[in-house]
């Protein structure tokens, strides 16, 4: 167990009160979360006073969430508002708190089955397979819950990948795949998803929606974090933190940045663009070689 704990980062983190803010906005994956403040070896690395404030933390969050949402989007919602409002300028020091902060709570709340977190490891393509497959039914159930009136459609045909291994953190490539498929969701009631290589051996995924596709004006600015500080101003006076979004779907517009992000992380890229055919493709790759990834 301590040794999954180091991998986590966890003196990454600026102060315990951080810990216990992003806590508070991870609710609804939160459903084990006596698992959190039982282990000896989390609450050790905090002051007496720190630990029993994040088992009433823990506690709060047990009685009033249950539902589920974009919780990744929200467990950044905190850090980009301090980051909007000049009280931190390091956005990688955010980045690697999410890596750190994610991997800590689904390595005590189990909530990504087979896969082990806390590190960037090796994946076979049966495995990312079987990933697609999760995150497809998962969204197709709160697809139609958002749009109960929708026949949702989320196809994946039969897929052949000769790419044997690849180098990701699994979370991590479940947080970019559910961007990109909700998006493509919300706009559109067939999407498809698709397994790929390129010539020079990356793993390729696509997301093809049939919607109305995206402006050519805001092509450019997709991926753009400059919208950040009016967006999360307003945000700020309109909502709590702790509070998860009503709709299923519904993000905080930050889910195509950080996924690009994630992406050169790996090694690759996200691209979107619009087909000629009508509705949008989003692209990321995933690279094969573990000495490209810096996660």
């Amino acid at each position: 167990m301590q040794k999954n704990l180091d991998l986590l980062s966890v003196n990454d983190m600026t102060s315990s009160s951080e810990l216990i803010s992003v806590l508070k906005l991870y609710s609804s994956t939160l459903s084990k979360t006596s698992q959190i403040i039982s282990s000896p070896n989390l609450l050790s690395r905090f002051n007496p006073l720190d630990a029993s404030t994040i088992h009433k933390t823990v506690k709060e969050i047990q009685t009033r969430h249950t539902s589920s949402g974009s919780t990744i989007e929200w467990l950044f919602h905190h850090s980009c508002l301090e980051l909007s409002q000049g009280r931190t300028t390091n956005f990688n020091k955010i980045i690697s708190n999410h890596y750190s902060l994610i991997t800590l709570c689904d390595h005590y709340t189990g909530t990504t089955g087979k896969f082990k977190l806390g590190a960037v490891r090796k994946v076979s393509s049966s495995d990312v397979i079987e990933l697609i497959e999760d995150v497809k039914d998962e969204l197709h159930f709160l697809a139609q819950s958002a749009f109960p009136d929708k026949v949702i459609d989320i196809r994946i045909p039969e897929i052949e990948c000769k790419v044997d291994d690849f180098y990701v953190l699994p979370s991590m490539f479940r947080y970019v795949l559910m961007e990109l498929v909700k998006n493509a969701v919300s706009k559109s009631s067939e999407v498809q998803i698709e397994l790929d290589e390129t010539e020079d051996g990356y793993l390729k995924v696509l997301v093809i929606d049939k919607g109305s596709g995206i402006p050519v004006d805001k092509l450019d600015t997709l991926f753009n974090f400059g919208h950040l500080h009016e967006r999360y101003d307003r945000l700020d006076g309109q909502q709590s933190y702790a509070q998860p979004p009503s709709d299923p779907l519904e993000g905080i517009g930050i889910g195509l940045s950080l996924s690009s992000i994630i992406a050169e992380k790996y090694g690759g890229n996200l691209k979107v663009y619009n087909n000629e055919s009508g509705g949008a493709t989003a692209v990321f790759t995933v690279s094969t070689d573990e000495d490209v990834v810096v996660v």
